[in-house]
């Protein structure tokens, strides 16, 4: 299912928060790409391909972060990723809808 939400952050942030908390997995995509994090292993092979920055690598943790605010939708990162976990929302979509069809 594909929603698009709109309202106060926080209750965006609670409504997601009750969703997952009742087993459903949800992901953010934005400009056209959708990261999985589920599938992401933090190696920060898409990191270096991203111009704006928008994918970075915390020192501390060495976890990769997405900051959607950052993107420009250039897709650079979308081959970088070994794992398949940023895809566009187009290819996300239709992979999960061939593999519930």
């Amino acid at each position: 299912m594909f929603l698009i939400v709109s309202g106060a952050e926080e209750q965006i942030e609670r409504a997601v928060a009750y969703l997952e908390g009742v087993g459903v997995r949800t992901t953010a995509a934005a400009k056209n790409l959708a990261w999985d994090e589920g599938k992401c292993v933090h190696c920060g092979a898409c990191v270096g391909q991203c111009l704006p920055k928008a994918l970075s690598v915390d020192e501390k943790t060495r976890r990769v972060s997405y900051d959607e605010g950052q993107c420009i939708a250039c897709e650079l990162c979308v081959g970088a990723c070994p794992f398949g976990a940023i895809e566009t929302v187009g290819k996300h979509f239709a992979v999960k809808e061939a593999a519930n069809g």
